[in-house]
């Protein structure tokens, strides 16, 4: 009898854990103040081609939300699943401006050993016109609504790669 309400307390636990990893913490894990957030979805291309590996960030335009960063990067497909905070999927309900970036490292000395003693010659490529990287700049404009928001593919133009300056 003291096996099978062993085995009760052992199922009981476990099942209670279990639902608790499945169900979370949400609410308590996010920040106090945090408005409800709304999930987006958004699609970047270059001249109609999905553009992997970008970063977006979306800047809002109501000084209400400013504490909420808000971004993500795309995937194969140039599909950004936006999220607050970088771990909460969504993002508060108004109007933001959304820059673009994405860059290429290229190492200049191909063939020479990479040790200390070496002197490896790196250029950074900008892959993205310099327009979209700054909110004051960049002419895309993304609102979320209550509910799902997946606006129509944001075009970037033609592919580019501006050799940045060097520091």
């Amino acid at each position: 009898m003291n096996i099978v309400r062993g085995r009760m307390l052992v199922f009981a636990t476990s099942f209670g854990l279990f639902i608790g990893s499945v169900v979370g913490c949400a609410p308590s894990d996010m920040p106090e103040g945090m408005p409800e957030l709304h999930p987006v979805t958004l699609t970047i291309v270059q001249s109609g081609t999905p553009l992997e590996g970008a970063t977006v960030q979306l800047v809002p335009q109501d000084s209400a939300n400013s504490r909420w960063a808000c971004g993500g990067t795309s995937d194969a497909m140039g599909k950004v699943i936006v999220q607050t905070l970088g771990k909460f999927p969504g993002a508060p309900i108004g109007t933001y401006k959304a820059t673009v970036y994405k860059t290429l490292v290229e190492d200049m000395t191909p063939g020479v050993e990479d040790s200390p003693s070496s002197t490896k010659v790196f250029e950074t490529f900008l892959l993205v016109d310099p327009k979209f990287q700054s909110a004051e700049t960049t002419t895309i404009e993304v609102t979320v609504a209550s509910g799902d928001n997946s606006p129509p593919p944001i075009d970037l133009g033609a592919p580019m790669k501006l050799k940045q300056k060097q520091p």
